[in-house]
């Protein structure tokens, strides 16, 4: 956020992006999000230079009951699976260095699926690797 506020001057300050996007009780959803970013977004983006970096992180929830959005995911920290709640960040940044959140996705695994390997029902997210990969090529 301090970044972001130098690069946009004194027109935002680290406080105003603070307030507005992380403390803000309005902005419970992605879409809130986007609703409060992209008028800035609109007037700061760079078509040709600028890119949407979609990040995964898993918050741990070691003691926590497995549910819809506690589960198990795989860690790329520590190369196996974790229990805990994943979380995609969408941001969009470009070579100015403006860097804004646009959206964020939590993973649920809500598909029953029967796994050959364990011979057992498994939960699964909605949304595999592949569905996402086909999903950002239409974007």
């Amino acid at each position: 956020m301090t970044k972001l506020s130098e690069i946009l001057g004194e027109k935002y300050t680290h406080d105003t992006f603070t307030k507005k996007l992380l403390l803000n009780d309005k902005i419970e959803t992605d879409k809130e999000l986007w609703n409060e970013v992209k008028p800035i977004l609109r007037k700061y983006a760079n078509a040709e230079e600028g890119c949407l970096v979609i990040d995964d992180t898993l918050l741990a929830k070691p003691y926590s009951k497995i549910n819809e959005v506690i589960h198990l995911h795989y860690d790329h920290t520590i190369h196996r699976n974790a229990k805990g709640i994943m979380m995609l960040n969408f941001q969009y940044t470009d070579a100015s260095g403006i860097s804004l959140p646009v959206g964020y996705e939590i993973v649920t695994k809500t598909e029953d699926v029967y796994d050959e390997k364990k011979k057992k029902w498994v939960k699964k997210s909605k949304y595999s690797t592949p569905k996402v990969k086909t999903i950002l090529k239409k974007i």
